[in-house]
């Protein structure tokens, strides 16, 4: 950003004829933009306008700042730009203004720098910079504007990448002269040195504060007729205001003499996303001329509607400049728009002008560049030099690319990548022939269910543009459902107390991750493949969640034990053990269905274990003959331990 700096030094205007009264106040309008420096630190310009036969500008402005992202605020201080702004000659050396010379009758307008170095304690994606000064000078479209401050703000967002951004700036200097009920044409040339897209709108004025935490409002507009409004009619102009949102081109008639104050704010966006804005408060000064001046006529040659390349190819133009009777002098903004670029003109000081330049854009600049023309008649048959900004648009578009290929799961829909243009068309050429949303917008969304590739074409390009067209490779991969099988040991009837580790084993899973959960609630720490605990209760109901790091896969949970805690006999479920005769006098047989070692033990309805026997070993049938002796009558538990395996059978004694 800083080669603009030099070049807006190096161009300094004081310019706007008007008779106006001399006033205490010198604020005639003002613009705050930042360029970014290093880590979190900006500096800041703040650029006064300063009508000369106001008072005396202040050596210092506070530069505020508060974000959305933490409530904070704090002050910084701007001082005056060391470097002196040279003086602009005006084209007619008879008419003075209070610039030149303070016993002149015509107004004249100063422009004075301001800056500050500023480090901002952390990254926010709303940032607000404001200053405020004196009450306007003159202003007839607003209410009390000699007793209400000016506000001016730039706002910007420097999170992540965007915090190496500089703000956008205005290349042309904010003095607008028009005639009463003449047709005008203005350009604030509005450059962005990211080459970010900016939008350009007209807001009402800033007033109201008077500090740093104070509170701007839009101002009251004077009564008119028709009404003053936004967007409209901000001065009076018989609701002929208007303004091209991309190019930032201004035209109006306007219809009430003396000095207006307007507001205008350019937003810069990246990739869609807002990045930030600057505001721009100017005086616009409406005289009754001598003499109707011509209209200069700017007209492109060979395309009407501007000029296009690619970036990294040559782009030639030139341009007519036309108004019969006049002496034109044009100059535009080619060196800040168009860094590189070369424009000459041809029989300036006639009614008839031809500029031509040239540019080769970079590899990497693409997006409309706005190359303002400001022409001015210099007859001096007047009291006034009338001067008239027209645009001349020069599109760079960026080497047709369809985006990077890449792959999806089955049945996503994907947003495909625009070129950046609105004449071109998308296509299938293999694949899922129904899966494209739209073949000529902008912004297709595909929905492939098979893998397929799909070509864009971009129409009306210009000859130096190599690639006019891109393919892109959507390959689509199936879902995967692995899913986990769990456990438990020594079984799913405990009793309260005893550990039971549930072991949990996947299928269809790379680098599985687990969680435990009781009832539905994760168990805080049971991350693991196997999971204890000694805490159940009756009835809980066990279950893992499943995450796999495989493309397209569902995290499943696993399939659900359900608990059984004994605490009495009553929750005791029959088993598949057999147990006969039951009821028996003491006197049984129970098949285990296995041929291994068991401990048995027999708990009577108050706990107690009444009867054990360890190692007892069933005949190759898997059942066992057991004989407890005199036990009284009763229900009883019959527990079962054999191969980490438990269960528990209900029977009864009777004698």
């Amino acid at each position: 950003m800083k080669s603009y700096i030099a070049f807006i030094l190096s161009v300094f205007v004081f310019v706007c004829l008007c008779t106006n009264q001399a006033k205490a106040n010198y604020a005639a309008g003002g613009e705050l933009i930042y360029e970014w420096t290093s880590g979190t630190t900006y500096r800041f310009y703040f650029k006064l306008y300063r009508d000369c036969s106001g008072g005396t500008e202040p050596t210092t402005f506070p530069l505020c700042f508060s974000n959305s992202c933490n409530s904070s605020s704090f002050t910084a201080t701007l001082v005056k730009y060391p470097q002196t702004v040279p003086p602009y000659k005006f084209p007619c050396p008879q008419i003075q203004t209070k610039c030149d010379n303070p016993s002149a009758s015509f107004a004249g307008y100063q422009e004075v720098w301001y800056y500050a170095d500023v480090t901002l304690p952390s990254q926010c994606n709303f940032w607000r910079a404001f200053t405020y000064l004196a009450p306007r000078n003159v202003s007839n479209n607003i209410v009390n504007s000699s007793s209400t401050n000016m506000y001016i703000e730039a706002l910007f967002n420097n999170t992540g990448s965007f915090q190496g951004n500089s703000s956008p700036y205005y290349s042309n200097k904010p003095f607008i002269n028009a005639c009463q009920n003449v047709p005008y044409g203005w350009n604030n040339g509005a450059v962005d040195p990211n080459s970010d897209s900016l939008v350009t709108e007209v807001i009402q004025p800033l007033a109201g504060i008077t500090g740093c935490s104070g509170t701007a409002t839009p101002v009251s507009f004077t009564s008119s007729i028709p009404a003053l409004s936004i967007p409209a009619n901000p001065l009076q102009t018989g609701n002929t205001f208007t303004l091209n949102a991309q190019t930032g081109q201004i035209s109006f008639t306007p219809g009430q003499l003396g000095v207006s104050a307007l507001a205008i704010r350019t937003k810069e966006y990246r990739n869609g996303v807002l990045v930030g804005s600057v505001m721009r408060e100017m005086p616009v000064n409406v005289y009754s001329c001598n003499s109707t001046a011509p209209i200069p006529i700017v007209q492109p040659l060979g395309n009407p509607n501007g000029y296009h390349t690619c970036n990294g190819q040559p782009v030639n133009f030139c341009f007519d400049v036309k108004a019969s009777g006049a002496k034109l002098w044009v100059s535009d903004n080619h060196n800040a728009v168009m860094p590189g670029s070369t424009v000459t003109y041809q029989n300036l000081g006639t009614d008839s002008v031809r500029g031509c330049g040239n540019w080769t854009p970079s590899a990497t600049t693409s997006g409309l560049y706005t190359l303002t023309v400001t022409v001015t008649d210099s007859n001096c048959n007047s009291l006034v030099v009338y001067s008239y900004v027209s645009t001349l648009p020069v599109r760079v578009w960026n080497k047709v690319t369809a985006g990077p290929d890449t792959t999806v799961c089955v049945g996503t829909s994907f947003g495909l990548i625009s070129p950046g243009s609105n004449l071109l068309t998308w296509s299938v050429l293999s694949g899922d022939v129904n899966s494209l949303s739209c073949s000529n917008c902008p912004y297709p969304v595909v929905t492939p269910g098979t893998s397929s590739t799909y070509e864009v074409t971009v129409n009306g390009l210009p000859a130096a543009c190599p690639v006019k067209k891109d393919t892109v490779n959507i390959n689509v991969i199936p879902y995967n459902k692995p899913y986990a099988t769990i456990a438990a040991s020594p079984g799913t009837n405990v009793w309260p107390g005893l550990n039971v580790a549930f072991t949990a084993t996947t299928v269809y899973c790379d680098t599985p991750q687990y969680q435990w959960r009781i009832n539905g609630n994760s168990v805080p720490g049971a991350t693991g493949a196997v999971f204890n605990t000694t805490t159940l209760n009756n009835n809980d109901i066990v279950t893992c969640l499943l995450t796999c790091s495989d493309t397209c896969i569902i995290d499943t949970p696993s399939n659900a034990i359900t608990m059984n805690v004994a605490s009495g006999l009553d929750d005791i479920q029959p088993q598949s053990n057999s147990l006969y005769p039951n009821p028996n006098n003491g006197s049984f047989t129970l098949a285990t269905g296995s041929a291994s070692d068991v401990d048995l033990h027999i708990i009577n309805q108050l706990g107690q274990v009444v009867w054990s026997q360890r190692n007892m070993k069933a005949g190759v049938s898997g059942e066992i003959d057991v004989q407890t002796g005199a036990l009284p009558a009763g229900h009883y538990i019959l527990k079962l331990v054999t191969d980490g395996r438990l269960e528990m059978v209900k029977f009864s004694i009777s004698q």
